[in-house]
């Protein structure tokens, strides 16, 4: 059966606030009895007349799909199609309706946009903060960490340096050091080769939290 329709109630628009529909909840189904999909749609977005402009509309689309039909729930084509038409022209209402509340649409994106702009700058601040207080490895630091790592690879043939962004819990570089069949140990950044110079230019960067793992 189609979601909240009746015989007597065949058509059913899932309405949506006008906070819903600022905060991007641009689809709104309209479900009609005899059809087993949403198979009318009332869409309802902000448009700019270019990437700069500060004024913007609200375009409102009403689209359907040819497809659908539930024979068990009503068998008569002439008839569904006679509820399709009233479903039709139901969404055309609201789609007016929701044309004639472009202030209150207008005033409820703005306020959203000042919210999602509040959350943007908090958590650049955040992260400003995680940052400056998590202090870099520093070059003097990098070259001993490298000299340990060498010595790692000597016992163990191949070893490892975890290397931290600054800030960041999760982000981070795997730094190896291999000892080849020629004998010579060589590093790489993740699986890129990479010189003594530029990765102790590169750890000098990172968190003082990265270490040395030869498991």
């Amino acid at each position: 059966m189609s979601k909240q329709t009746t015989a007597e109630l065949p058509v059913w628009i899932a309405e949506k606030t006008i906070a819903e529909i600022a905060r991007g909840q641009s689809h709104i189904p309209v479900h009609v009895h005899g059809y087993w999909s949403d198979v009318i749609s009332v869409y309802c977005r902000p448009e700019w007349s270019s990437f700069t402009a500060k004024e913007f509309t609200w375009k409102l689309e009403v689209t359907h799909s040819a497809g659908g039909r539930d024979r068990d729930e009503i068998e008569d084509d002439v008839r569904a199609s006679e509820l399709f038409a009233q479903g039709l022209f139901a969404a055309c209402q609201y789609a007016r309706l929701l044309r004639s509340k472009s202030a209150e649409l207008n005033a409820a994106y703005l306020i959203y946009r000042a919210e999602v702009k509040a959350e943007a700058d908090a958590e650049e601040v955040a992260k400003k903060h995680a940052v400056d207080s998590d202090f870099a490895l520093g070059e003097k630091a990098a070259i001993s960490m490298l000299d340990g790592l060498l010595h790692a690879a000597g016992i163990h043939h191949i070893a490892h340096i975890i290397a931290y962004e600054r800030g960041d819990e999760e982000r981070h570089f795997k730094i190896f050091a291999r000892e080849g069949r020629d004998g010579v140990i060589r590093f790489f950044d993740t699986s890129v080769p990479i010189s003594r110079v530029n990765l102790i230019k590169k750890l000098a960067t990172l968190s003082v939290r990265s270490f040395i793992d030869s498991n």
